[in-house]
């Protein structure tokens, strides 16, 4: 039982938080990308600075911070909005892909 305890605390406090800054790291590049290749004419993925990756991450987690601390309810109408706009455009992807694979 004291090694089940000892497991789940480690896996909380070191895991969660791993992987959620994982995937703020990579929306910031997916974000920096649409960016820095619109406002340069030549604009490779390794032009982009890791600073600004960073600093867009830290700035994705102060806001999601700011909605969530702000009203309770507030979070779950944001993520019920995004889960909304993902399933609206599954159909209209799905579409997509079948016109595409219809064309080769």
């Amino acid at each position: 039982m004291r090694r089940l305890i000892i497991f789940s605390f480690l896996f909380i406090n070191s895991s969660l938080p791993g992987s959620n800054a994982v995937v703020t790291l990579i929306f910031a590049e997916y974000l920096n990308r649409i960016f820095w290749s619109t406002s340069l004419a030549e604009a490779s993925p390794d032009d982009i600075p890791r600073w600004a990756i960073k600093l867009t991450a830290t700035g994705a987690v102060i806001i999601v911070t700011v909605v969530c601390v702000a009203t309770r309810k507030l979070g779950t109408r944001v993520a019920i909005g995004f889960t909304s706009v993902k399933v609206s455009f599954t159909p209209d992807l799905y579409d997509l892909s079948l016109t595409f694979i219809a064309t080769r």
